[in-house]
């Protein structure tokens, strides 16, 4: 008799728009490193890469629980306010999440207030103002901003970025 074990994976969204980012991820990994940097449930090139330029920018989904880091810290204002408490006792009126992830409200990414307390966006496309957050890998949990119809202009502008900023990397298969 054999056993047979059943693996349940969490739901993953099969999207136009997973996979562009997965496309992105691929790109930047090929030319970063030769290849993926490992991988899990979210596939090889499913977790997003770290980077960032004038066009886009990607952050792979972040647990360092840094309370100033704008991915994955939260809000600890007394009042809970986006601007800030001007009777709190935290420094500057913003907690280090605020003041962390601030720096993006100020350059678009987030505006102020919508939604509050968003983390920082996986990613960007600036020129656009198109944002996507994800839960762990690309595809799961996804929430977006500005998303337009039609995402092959987004695509295109961001591999001719890539290609723009990243030479090819080939892995060197000599052992010698």
């Amino acid at each position: 008799m054999t056993d047979t074990i059943h693996i349940i994976l969490p739901a993953r969204d099969e999207s136009v728009l997973s996979d562009m980012l997965v496309r992105i991820t691929k790109e930047i990994e090929d030319r970063e490193h030769g290849g993926p940097d490992g991988y899990g449930l979210g596939g090889a090139y499913g977790y997003g890469a770290d980077y960032d330029s004038d066009v886009f920018m990607m952050h792979r989904y972040c647990w360092c629980e840094a309370e100033d880091c704008p991915w994955c810290g939260g809000c600890f204002c007394p009042s809970n306010d986006w601007v800030g408490n001007p009777g709190s006792n935290i420094v500057g009126g913003k907690c280090q999440w605020c003041r962390g992830v601030h720096r993006f409200a100020e350059h678009g990414a987030l505006p102020p207030n919508d939604p509050p307390h968003q983390t920082a966006p996986n990613f960007w496309h600036k020129p656009s103002g198109m944002r996507v957050w994800w839960y762990k890998y690309i595809g799961r949990g996804m929430d977006t901003h500005s998303l337009p119809d039609d995402l092959t202009p987004i695509l295109q502008e961001c591999l001719a970025d890539i290609a723009s900023h990243l030479s090819l990397h080939r892995k060197d298969n000599s052992h010698g």
